[in-house]
């Protein structure tokens, strides 16, 4: 049997103190529950947290210590100032949870399934992160910072299909405009559906979206196991796919990946040797690449071309060459990693294509 929170109005509880439940919570659709002060509710047992309306937990702390499974359901998402895991087992989330100042993980796992978590732009997410104390994020649900600046935010991710691993991202924001912002990640433990590497890979990738954000630069560090190579790591670079194009970063190595990107998209491990395959950027037969430092530049079509301009997305012109055979490689050492723009000209003809380095 669980205990009914059920008022026709409001049930506001001012007083500081402790609340147990050995049994379950379930707050009905026309309450509202406004607890102040230094409020603590511990749920243990099998309890379930159910809201069916408006639940605010501020100035208050939520502590699920059961030795079971536990559930936050409802048909409202639901929002906490602080709450905390204790629990050997699993806490999973049903609907959407917001944290707005504290988010410990003392033991277990939080399991997002297919909801979303978000932690508010003045919260945090605390605790002795590893395989079994961290947030299983490997399906559709989202694991998200609001944010309001540049900065740094550590996603203590893992995954629980099969075995249970701990893989965290971190994402730092080196600059861009926020606006209402937020960034979200979450995983999948399998290979990356467009990775066209047959050995030398990860079978692990991380999705990474986000809203409100322009003139993203970001440096990215995901963190694997083992059990999700295949082949050798020596062989592997991180690599980033924005929809249509692999974008190479940094060689893998220790167990981590890493880059900076300028857009949103998925990081994984590719086998280095794909980068080396000549992207087919116009109808006409002009294909493109860039490998070891150069641009692999290759005309197969019938119109002449005589320079080829690198730009920064801003416009700012880097180098330019000149074009003298149907096939060349053109020396170029970027500063960062990232999106650049390639002017390929001729007489009558200007190709602008973006060039993923």
């Amino acid at each position: 049997m669980k205990i009914k929170i059920k008022i026709s109005f409001f049930i506001f509880l001012a007083f500081p103190g402790i609340l147990f439940s050995q049994k379950g919570i379930i707050i009905q659709s026309d309450a509202i529950v406004n607890p102040v002060g230094n409020v603590v509710l511990k749920l243990s047992g099998d309890l379930n947290f159910v809201n069916n309306s408006t639940f605010n937990q501020f100035g208050g702390k939520v502590i699920f210590c059961g030795n079971s499974n536990q559930i936050i359901s409802g048909n409202e998402p639901s929002e906490f100032e602080v709450v905390e895991l204790d629990n050997p087992e699993f806490l999973i989330l049903e609907n959407d949870v917001i944290i707005h100042n504290e988010l410990i993980l003392s033991a277990g796992i939080l399991d997002i399934s297919e909801s979303n978590l978000t932690i508010g732009t003045d919260a945090i997410i605390t605790g002795d992160f590893s395989s079994s104390a961290m947030i299983s994020a490997d399906n559709i649900g989202l694991l998200s910072f609001e944010l309001e600046n540049i900065g740094n935010f550590y996603f203590p991710v893992g995954s629980t299909e099969g075995t249970h691993d701990y893989t965290p991202a971190e994402i730092t924001l080196n600059s861009g405009a926020y606006n209402n912002a937020v960034i979200s990640l979450n995983l999948r433990n399998e290979k990356h559906p467009n990775n066209t590497s047959t050995t030398n890979y990860l079978n692990r990738y991380w999705q990474i979206s986000g809203s409100g954000i322009s003139d993203l630069d970001a440096d990215l560090t995901a963190h694997y196991v083992s059990g999700d190579i295949t082949g050798n790591e020596a062989n592997i670079d991180a690599a980033f796919w924005n929809g249509t194009h692999w974008m190479q970063l940094d060689p893998a190595g220790s167990l981590q990946i890493s880059g900076n990107i300028s857009e949103f998209g998925d990081f994984t491990g590719v086998n280095r040797d794909i980068f080396s395959e000549l992207y087919y950027i116009e109808d006409i037969g002009l294909y493109l690449n860039y490998k070891d430092g150069n641009i692999h530049y290759r005309n197969e079509s019938s119109c002449e071309f005589n320079e080829i301009r690198i730009y920064t997305v801003h416009g700012k012109l880097l180098q330019r060459e000149k074009i003298t055979a149907k096939e060349s490689f053109i020396p170029y050492h970027p500063v960062s990693h990232g999106i650049y723009l390639l002017h390929v000209q001729g007489e009558n003809k200007i190709i602008v294509k973006k060039l993923y380095i």
